[in-house]
């Protein structure tokens, strides 16, 4: 599995290929947009959850959903310099002490 700051990396690269001119603040938008497709393939009546994804047939449409929303939060990371393992770790533990 490659780590999340190489994951970052190549999804920042991706991301700034398709969308060259994009801030932080398109990168957020691009994030609400993400969440709500998740949320439609999650509601979606149509189908079931193993619904398999159009464009990566190994993934249902609610893991690709979610894919793309931890990779758009992956690309914003990366145009903040936010040290997203770092972040993770730290807010891990705080979890941890909540009741």
């Amino acid at each position: 599995m490659t780590d999340l700051k190489q994951l970052a990396e190549d999804s920042f690269k991706s991301s700034f290929r398709r969308y060259p001119n994009s801030s932080s603040d398109d990168v957020i938008q691009k994030i609400y947009s993400e969440i709500h497709e998740l949320e439609d393939a999650c509601l979606d009546e149509d189908i079931d959850r193993c619904h398999l994804s159009p464009h990566c047939p190994e993934l249902t449409a609610v893991e690709e959903e979610l894919a793309d929303v931890l990779l758009a939060c992956l690309v914003f990371a990366k145009c903040e310099n936010i040290d997203v393992e770092k972040a993770l770790r730290i807010k891990n533990e705080f979890n941890k002490t909540r009741p």
